[in-house]
């Protein structure tokens, strides 16, 4: 679904952008070519605008941000940048063409933990191409889910990250996997081990996962948006039915300048291991080479048991 839709957008920025390119060549004398850049360039300066709009709300409802942390100018050209390319090649290229497609996996003997991928809100598994080409080639098997329905409750989605677990330790010889979550992926994670258990879950990761709700979401209606909400009841009563056995399973991976999951230095878990990251956007810690060294890291120690 949400490849259709991105295809959609698509679809609507090019008739908009050539639009533009015929009224600039009728009115303003502009050559074809001329025309047609500029009609294409604002087109895709969606991209641009949401990213901007986004980290402007987060300087106003984020966290204050640690001294050692603080950006210059520079730092948050490249950091707004980044962003922008990561969000341009997510929404615009990866999950319109690539949702459908299996990810790259090492082969199922391989003696890495297998990975199970899980996406957040509006995205498919498409965000983690890049991820899994790096961790695969270290040697990870790979799962993933595609979350629907897109607007849906977050209690809809544990059966599916189930299903991928299962499948995954099929090829595996029934091994535990980790769970690797971006956003919403991360909450939905906490859904599967309070309905499924952790007897399959060697580890959860988490990026950018508004575990205490974020400041965003108040102005979505989608079901599991509403769920994310600062001081939901839903997410109150899901880290209620939560062990410190089963808090003591996560990483999670935060920025200090993550421009979705904000105020961004409470979005963690209580009895989980925490680690802070700078200078990255919310959609960048899915494709971030350093951030994959991360997960690496943490797939590289000792299992732990829930109990």
């Amino acid at each position: 679904m949400v490849s259709l839709i991105g295809r959609a957008i698509l679809l609507a920025q090019l008739l908009f952008s050539l639009s533009l390119a015929a009224w600039l060549m009728s009115r303003s004398g502009y050559s074809a070519q001329l025309a047609l850049a500029w009609g294409l360039a604002a087109g895709a300066s969606l991209h641009i605008v949401i990213v901007l709009i986004e980290f402007a709300l987060a300087s106003y409802a984020g966290s204050a941000k640690p001294l050692n942390d603080e950006l210059s100018l520079l730092g948050w050209a490249q950091c707004i940048g980044g962003e922008i390319a990561a969000s341009f090649m997510t929404f615009s290229v990866r999950q319109p063409f690539f949702g459908a497609t299996p990810l790259a996996s090492a082969a199922p003997d391989s003696t890495r933990t297998p990975i199970v991928f899980i996406h957040g809100f509006f995205c498919n598994r498409a965000i983690w191409r890049p991820a899994a080409r790096w961790l695969a080639a270290r040697g990870h098997p790979i799962g993933s889910v595609n979350l629907e329905p897109v607007y849906g409750s977050i209690d809809h989605y544990p059966q599916l990250i189930d299903r991928a677990v299962r499948e995954l330790q099929m090829r595996c010889g029934q091994r535990p996997v980790a769970l690797v979550c971006h956003s919403m992926g991360g909450i939905a994670a906490r859904a599967y081990l309070r309905d499924l258990g952790s007897a399959a879950i060697a580890r959860v990761i988490t990026l950018g996962t508004p575990h205490q709700g974020t400041f965003l979401a108040q102005f979505s209606h989608a079901k599991n948006a509403r769920q994310m909400r600062l001081q939901s009841p839903w997410r109150d009563a899901l880290a209620a039915s939560e062990s410190p056995e089963l808090r003591a399973l996560f990483a999670v991976i935060i920025s200090h300048h993550d421009n979705i999951a904000m105020p961004q230095a409470i979005q963690t878990i209580e009895g989980a291991k925490l680690i802070t990251t700078s200078g990255k956007g919310h959609v960048r810690l899915a494709v971030d080479a350093e951030v994959w060294q991360m997960i690496a890291d943490e797939l590289d120690q000792p299992t732990i048991s829930a109990g």
